[in-house]
Order: structure tokens, then C-alpha cells, then sequence
């Protein structure tokens, strides 16, 4: 016989199955709002560092993959700014991936809307600032930021200034100053340059929204092999 004592704990306690179905139930949630979030990025500095190496690793894996030339634009933009509308400013970093459609290199922006097709969304990593060479080298001077560093290095800033649409047909929501190529042997170069580099360095410090702290420890550096085209983060 069940005593009072013990059909309350009874009716306290938890069977395995029902654990697991609401674990599922946890599961299935976060499996249908990841998608709706997860081009839009707002978490830590640790979280952004790795959407920008991780993005950047895939478009490389795509273009070895498929065996074409993949382009990465990027541009920075106002923080405040709407979400669907890039405008000049600072604190929001965005970027997105085309591909050639026949395999063969572009080597204009304008041929992207015709010989390119797109095969990622528009990530936007929020309270973000694209460095320039001179920031970068300040802070691996005063942050302790050590890596690889020659004249074979080049930051994405001394790349060639280009118009990269997104979406690339109709009206621009964004337009990134900024290219990164892949080659289908998985080489990388500052587009529209032919000249392979030995390594592009890509600086990024958190933002207080639209500005930028006039001092700077917390930064990364993404550098991409010219060869290889792998990512390498180096943090102070």
C-alpha cells in the first residue's frame, strides 16, 4: 500500500520519457529560430570572431567543392542604421558570398549581376569596426596582438575599392567596398588584383554601437593563406 509520504514524491518526480520529450521540444524550437537569427549577428566579440572566420572557411569550401571562383563582399555600415538598408557609417560589418556560374574568374564588379550567382545570405555582425592597417598595427603594438607579419601580408583595406551589390539584381540593399576571391584550388587574393599574396589580414574591434573606443585591446585579427586560402584568428 502507498502511503501519503510516498505518492507525493511520486507525482514530484519526472520519468525519463518525459525528460526526453521536452527536451525534444527544446530542441525543435531552437532548430526553427537559429535560422531566423543566425545571419544576424548580436552576441559577444568570442561569437562574431568565429562567424567571420567560419563564413569565410565556407565560401573557400564552396569554391574547392564546385570547382569555381567564389567572391566575398564586405563593407562596413552604420550600426543604427535599418537592418534592410546599409548606410555609411561605422559599427556594422556585413558580407555575403557569389560564385561564377560557368567556373571561369570574373574580373569586374559589373559582370557580377550576369556571370555570378549568389549562394549565401547577407551576414550582418552588429557593434563591429573594420580596422585599417594603421589601427591594426596600433593595437598588436599596445594589445600584445602577435602573428605573422611582412610585406607578403596585405589588410584588406589596400585592396581595391569596388561596388559589390547585394542582392546582385535590382535595387542595392548593400554595397561592400571590399572583395575577397577564391580560387577552385582554394588560393586567395584581394579582388580585382591577380597578385597572390602570402597572407590578407582582416582586423575587427567591438563598437559601442555607431562609435569606436579610441582605445583598443579586445580586437582580432583573421588572416587568410594567399595559398591555401585557410583562416587563422589571432586575439591578444
Amino acid at each position: 500500500m502507498i502511503t501519503p509520504k510516498h505518492a507525493e514524491t511520486r507525482q514530484l518526480a519526472y520519468s525519463l520519457i518525459e525528460l526526453l520529450v521536452v527536451m525534444g521540444i527544446i530542441v525543435l524550437l531552437s532548430s526553427l529560430l537559429i535560422p531566423a537569427i543566425g545571419n544576424f549577428s548580436t552576441g559577444g566579440f568570442t561569437s562574431t570572431v568565429s562567424s567571420l572566420s567560419e563564413t569565410l572557411d565556407q565560401a573557400r569550401a564552396y569554391a574547392v567543392s564546385k570547382r569555381t571562383f567564389v567572391y566575398v563582399g564586405i563593407g562596413e555600415f552604420k550600426a543604427s542604421g535599418p537592418t534592410d538598408q546599409g548606410s555609411a557609417g561605422t559599427g556594422r560589418v556585413a558580407l555575403f558570398a557569389v560564385a561564377s556560374r560557368d567556373g571561369s574568374r570574373i574580373s569586374q564588379t559589373s559582370d557580377f549581376a550576369t556571370k555570378a550567382q549568389s549562394i549565401s545570405r547577407l551576414v550582418c555582425l552588429q557593434n563591429v569596426h573594420l580596422m585599417s592597417a594603421d589601427e591594426i598595427k596600433v593595437s598588436g603594438t599596445s594589445g600584445g596582438l602577435e602573428r605573422p607579419v611582412d610585406d607578403s601580408v596585405k589588410p584588406l583595406d589596400s585592396a581595391t575599392i569596388v561596388a559589390m551589390n547585394f542582392p546582385l539584381s535590382g535595387t542595392p540593399r548593400y554595397i561592400c567596398t571590399q572583395c575577397i576571391e577564391f580560387s577552385p584550388q582554394g588560393m586567395t587574393k584581394l579582388f580585382p588584383s591577380t597578385n597572390l599574396p602570402g597572407f590578407i589580414e582582416i582586423g575587427i574591434a567591438p563598437t559601442k554601437g555607431d562609435a569606436v573606443p579610441p582605445t583598443q585591446k579586445n580586437v582580432a585579427v583573421v588572416q587568410l593563406s594567399g595559398l591555401t586560402g585557410r583562416s587563422i584568428v589571432y586575439r591578444p
